[in-house]
């Protein structure tokens, strides 16, 4: 039976939602560690403890409502910000667009549900990070129908999904994230073949494990060195098979940290693991500045005050976080919002 919380695996979440983060500051030597395991390991997690005994109904329904109700949400809070911004754009600097021009494209994106903007066959807007719910929602589907298949089949169907939002793909990209689902499709599974082999992997040597971690960091490493692209979000997953196993090693030496960092200082573990647990509104928070805030223009003027690159990306940084945190904080405490995101509200002191 897994917990439904551990620390260990939310120290996990909030070091992936860190990289999300620093990720999409758009630096390749940033982005050649993070992209190896931040969304990997995310969908690990969710098949981890997926619950292979709930019926089928009861997981469309609860993951529609803790993914997808969510994603709308934040899409709503979205498009608010770009209006609200596009006119203070408008008033201050003269540079806005319509404000109906501005409320279709973010319709647009919501509905489309793309993690990125594409230009062939046609266009797409991409709604930004909040494009992993909807993959999440739909390769917790797929594997829930996989579990349904005997055993011996169930790796078969699992890479005949894969391959399906990989080569897809190449043709068009379809909405609501489906592909990227097909993608994670492969990542979840394998952490609920995790939860299952987890007491028999605990029984094994210390001196294995150690063999095994080693072979596996060397593994990250080398894929961190040898990085072309790693980009679920587009279901390109790089050099193939050698990067996949790659991202495994990776999220596995992650694990191995976090069991480390959760032993370690209280206040750099219970910081982690508390950003960990509120990762989807670090997510939410995220999505809303990456779309809206017009950092273009904040860095512009920094460049143009003398600061240079690293000092504007600093700056950004910084800044990004503290939104982040503090929308994280307020909605983690605000019972009416954890209501509206599917999550149990906090029990009131008497």
């Amino acid at each position: 039976m897994v917990s439904s919380r551990s620390r260990t695996v939310d120290i996990a979440r909030g070091i992936a939602m860190i990289a999300i983060v620093i990720g999409h500051l758009g630096v390749h030597d940033i982005n050649r560690v993070v992209f190896t395991f931040h969304l990997p390991i995310f969908f690990i997690i969710t098949g981890y403890y997926l619950k292979t005994d709930e019926s089928f109904k009861a997981v469309v329904k609860k993951r529609f409502r803790t993914l997808i109700v969510p994603y709308f949400l934040t899409c709503a809070a979205v498009i608010i910000f770009a209006v609200i911004i596009n006119i203070l754009n408008t008033i201050l600097v003269g540079d806005g667009e319509s404000i109906i021009d501005v409320l279709l494209l973010w319709v647009y994106a919501s509905l489309y549900g793309a993690g990125d903007n594409y230009l062939e066959p046609y266009f797409i807007k991409g709604i930004g990070a909040i494009w992993f719910l909807w993959a999440t929602f739909w390769g917790v589907i797929f594997v829930k129908l996989i579990l349904k298949a005997k055993s011996p089949f169930r790796s078969v169907l699992v890479l005949i999904v894969f391959l399906v939002g990989y080569f897809s793909r190449l043709i068009c990209w379809i909405p609501l994230s489906i592909q990227a689902g097909c993608c994670g499709t492969l990542y979840i599974y394998i952490g609920t073949k995790a939860k299952d082999i987890q007491s028999d992997f605990e029984r094994i040597s210390s001196e294995i494990k150690i063999a095994l971690l080693i072979v596996a960091l060397a593994a990250w490493i080398n894929f961190i060195v040898q990085f072309e692209s790693f980009w679920l979000v587009h279901c390109d997953i790089g050099r193939g098979p050698i990067d996949i196993i790659g991202s495994l090693c990776a999220c596995y030496v992650l694990i191995v940290l976090c069991k480390a960092i959760d032993k370690g200082p209280q206040f750099i573990s219970k910081g982690l693991a508390l950003f960990g647990k509120y990762s989807l509104f670090a997510l939410v928070a995220h999505d809303i500045e990456l779309n809206t805030f017009p950092w273009e223009i904040i860095t512009t003027k920094l460049a143009e005050l003398g600061y240079g690159l690293s000092i504007q990306l600093l700056a950004k940084t910084i800044c990004k976080f503290i939104w982040i945190i503090a929308i994280s904080l307020i909605f983690a405490k605000t019972n009416w919002i954890r209501r509206l995101f599917g999550i149990k509200p906090l029990k009131k002191n008497l």
